[in-house]
C-alpha cells in the first residue's frame, strides 16, 4: 500500500522524499479542524489520484495539530463518505 504523508514542513517534505515508499504532500492547516483537516486531506488525495471514492484511508497524526509531538490519534476514513 502507498504511504502518503501530509505535511506543512518544506524541510520534513525533502526529508521524507528520499525515504522509499513515501509519497510526501506539502498541506497547509493552520487553523483547521480535525474535521476540516479530515475534508482537505481527502480532496488533496482526491485531486492527485492517490484514492478513489469508497476507499479506505488509515489516518494518523497528533493533536493539537501544528505541535511536535508523538502520535495521538489513528482514523479509518473511507473516502467520499461524511465525518
Amino acid at each position: 500500500m502507498p504511504v502518503v504523508a501530509l505535511t506543512p514542513n518544506l524541510e520534513v517534505y525533502h526529508r521524507l522524499n528520499l525515504v522509499w515508499g513515501i509519497r510526501p504532500v506539502l498541506f497547509k492547516y493552520d487553523g483547521l479542524t480535525l474535521e476540516q483537516l479530515l475534508q482537505e486531506m481527502e480532496a488533496v488525495l482526491l485531486e492527485r489520484n492517490f484514492v478513489m471514492k469508497g476507499d479506505q484511508v488509515l489516518v494518523l497524526g497528533g493533536l493539537p495539530l501544528r505541535q511536535t509531538r508523538s502520535t495521538s490519534f489513528l482514523n479509518i476514513h473511507t473516502i467520499g463518505e461524511e465525518n
